[in-house]
C-alpha cells in the first residue's frame, strides 16, 4: 500500500499556494519558449488522442460527473468574478480582430433587396456568410 500525506495535507499545500500561484505561472510562461513549434509539430498525436477520448466516451463520462446546479454555481461565481479582467485585457486583440471582420463587411457587395424572401435570405446572408467564410478559412 502506498502511503501519502493524506488529503488534508493535500488540501493545506493547495491553500498555501494560492498567494503565489499568480507569480509562479507567470514565470514559468516567461521562461517558456518554442510552445507553438512543440504544438504544430505535436499535431498528429492531439489528433489521435482526441479520437481515442472521443472513442472512449470520455467527454461524455465528464459532463456526467458535474450536475447542472454545480455547474451554474461555479460558471456564476467563478466565471462572472474573472470575465470582466480576462475582457479587459483583450481590448487591443479584439479591437485587430472586429476590424478585420467589419472590413470585410464593409467591402462586400450584396445583391439588391427583392421581394422574394427567401431569394433575400440565400443571395444577402448567405453572400455575407460567403464573403465571411472565404476571407477566414485562410
Amino acid at each position: 500500500m502506498v502511503k501519502t500525506k493524506g488529503a488534508a495535507a493535500a488540501v493545506k499545500n493547495w491553500e498555501g499556494q494560492i498567494g503565489v500561484a499568480s507569480t509562479r505561472y507567470k514565470e514559468g510562461v516567461d521562461r517558456s519558449s518554442g510552445w507553438q513549434q512543440a504544438a504544430i509539430a505535436a499535431a498528429d498525436l492531439y489528433k489521435q488522442k482526441v479520437v481515442e477520448a472521443a472513442n472512449a466516451g470520455l467527454r461524455e463520462k465528464g459532463l456526467q460527473r458535474v450536475s447542472d446546479a454545480e455547474w451554474k454555481s461555479k460558471a456564476s461565481g467563478k466565471g462572472a468574478a474573472r470575465i470582466g479582467d480576462g475582457m479587459r485585457a483583450s481590448i487591443p486583440k479584439f479591437q485587430t480582430g472586429i476590424t478585420e471582420v467589419i472590413g470585410v463587411i464593409e467591402s462586400t457587395t450584396l445583391p439588391e433587396r427583392s421581394a422574394d424572401v427567401m431569394s433575400n435570405v440565400t443571395n444577402r446572408c448567405g453572400g455575407m456568410a460567403n464573403a465571411l467564410h472565404n476571407h477566414f478559412k485562410k
